[in-house]
């Protein structure tokens, strides 16, 4: 089921970002960090839909950094046990997509992958995609670089 609500955030920025393009350096980072992204609490935010409100930043001390919290609107994806979302996905040319792995229409099953490169055009409109990965990249990159045995089990643990 999709939910119109609002969350805040705080939003770090650097100071080259100051001036009168402020406020659209906020929104722009905003949309970038937040939308696709999975949290435990509300799910998966679909769209940014509008900012309530920017507050007063606070200086990091020592790194020149300002916190600013950010009220805004969006729609998000909170899925019921049992509920079917019909979709059509129509590109999945991203680093660190997770998605559910399909053998043909109607034949979804438990299986999960994650790209781990970009354009991956053949990938489109076959699969479902449930989240990007934000961070833990480093990670990723070492599993994927692992040499592994018969079992495809890593030699080294990661």
């Amino acid at each position: 089921m999709f939910f119109h609500i609002v969350l805040e955030r705080n939003m770090q920025l650097h100071p080259r970002h100051f001036g009168r393009n402020l406020c659209e350096h906020l929104v722009s980072k905003l949309i970038k960090d937040v939308e696709g992204t999975c949290s435990g609490r509300h799910r998966f935010v679909v769209a940014i839909m509008g900012v309530n409100s920017i507050g007063k930043g606070l200086i990091q001390d020592g790194t020149g950094f300002v916190t600013f919290l950010v009220k805004y609107q969006c729609v998000v994806f909170r899925p019921f046990k049992g509920e079917i979302l019909e979709s059509i996905i129509t590109m999945v040319n991203k680093v660190c997509t997770i998605a559910m792995a399909s053998a043909g229409e109607n034949l979804n099953a438990s299986q999960f992958y994650m790209t781990l490169r970009d354009d991956i055009d053949y990938l489109d409109g076959k699969h479902i995609v449930f989240v990007e990965v934000a961070e833990g990249f480093e990670t990723l990159t070492r599993i994927n670089e692992a040499y592994v045995n018969e079992k495809n089990r890593p030699y080294k643990n990661i």
